[in-house]
């Protein structure tokens, strides 16, 4: 029980971090972004992208964590959460990150290419597809633990 209260309570506070950041008027609707050239406004979003990742990584393995913990570890003895796995697991997030930071590229080629009237409101849309398709992807992992408690360990009860 005290798992999923910690899971909600992650949920709210990773909502609450990325809405407040986004909604703040401030910060992502300025009007002075009309002045930027595109490459300009996507370079000066790059490290909001970079910081919603990090969140994602530490919520997600937290998760994992406790799901596996909880769902995997009682069957599977080989399922294990050493220092080392957990930094293995942390240098191969980073090297994640880099490589969306390569695909986040992509957001400045699209509007390059297809952003023929020089539209604030597309460009926001495209940075939000992008970052929170970002976002969600290391919840995939959790994700998987669920589904493998499911299909193997569900009926071992």
């Amino acid at each position: 029980m005290i798992h999923f209260i910690l899971i909600i309570i992650g949920t709210v506070v990773v909502f609450y971090i990325s809405n407040r950041s986004f909604t703040n008027k401030s910060d992502f609707d300025n009007e002075n972004d009309n002045n930027l050239s595109s490459k300009q406004w996507w370079e000066k979003r790059r490290t909001r992208f970079n910081v919603g990742l990090i969140v994602a990584g530490f919520f997600s393995f937290v998760l994992y964590v406790i799901l596996g913990a909880t769902l995997i570890m009682p069957y599977d003895e080989e399922f294990e959460i050493t220092l080392f796995t957990t930094v293995f697991q942390g240098f191969g997030y980073l090297f994640m990150m880099l490589i969306a930071n390569m695909f986040y590229n992509l957001g400045y080629y699209v509007d390059k290419n297809y952003n023929k009237t020089n539209s604030i409101t597309f460009r926001k849309r495209l940075f939000n597809c992008g970052f929170w398709f970002s976002f969600a992807l290391p919840f995939i992992i959790p994700f998987l633990i669920v589904l493998q408690y499911l299909v193997e360990f569900s009926g071992n009860k």
